[in-house]
């Protein structure tokens, strides 16, 4: 986004249309790097909290899960975000941002005294979504754009063929693997699902049509 930034801006200021195209194309690049991440990283939790803390801290297997949700929503958070200051809608995005630390704070006192660490978890992930969806509000009132409901399912689709893959060779989802075992796992699940993109025609998908104009 940051390489991209530059681009967003110039079409802000010179060519709405081509702005508006640039972000349903990068909306939907979103969703192919979205799926598979949160596929994979919600089956690789456990093993990836072994690595960090160890044995002992295999109960943060759960929290991970839920926070790599919220990671697919940071994806489009910070397209949204960086779109905003391409607009110049700075201001309206305050808002936002103000109303997601204020929803967070109270929701936190709220639930972590009832669900601890995985109650603190879900607000990360609904005060990400409330802020996304703000900031999506704030762009399509200046100006149109849409994202590609086929290509997401499709790369919903592809993540799901790579996640019962993954999961097949875990021996389950809350299973620790050896070091070499989980390296090898997301090679070939990451081989799997660009295969699959490939075979859906995810890979034209691309922002060039619009950058080389």
């Amino acid at each position: 986004m940051g390489l991209l930034l530059p681009f967003l801006s110039k079409y802000a200021k010179e060519n709405k249309d081509k702005f508006s195209q640039l972000l349903s194309q990068l909306s939907d690049i979103m969703a192919i790097a979205v799926f598979p991440l949160m596929v994979g990283g919600i089956l690789l939790s456990s093993s990836i909290v072994y690595y960090i803390g160890g044995s002992a801290f295999l109960a943060s297997t759960l929290p991970l899960q839920i926070l790599f949700l919220a990671i697919g929503i940071i994806f489009y958070g910070t397209l949204y975000g960086n779109s905003v200051i391409a607009l110049n809608l700075q201001r309206k995005a305050m808002w936002a941002y103000m109303f997601g630390f204020i929803f967070n704070f109270i929701g936190n006192i709220v639930v972590i005294p009832m669900y601890s660490y995985v109650g603190a978890a879900w607000t990360t992930v609904l005060t990400e979504l409330l802020v996304t969806s703000y900031l999506v509000w704030v762009i399509k009132h200046e100006i149109k754009f849409k994202v590609s409901l086929s290509v997401g399912t499709k790369a919903f689709v592809a993540s799901i063929f790579m996640g019962v893959f993954v999961l097949y060779f875990t021996s389950g989802i809350y299973a620790t693997l050896p070091p070499l075992r989980f390296v090898g796992i997301v090679i070939a699940g990451g081989a799997i699902y660009i295969f699959l993109a490939v075979l859906l025609k995810l890979n034209r998908v691309l922002p060039h049509s619009v950058l080389h104009n």
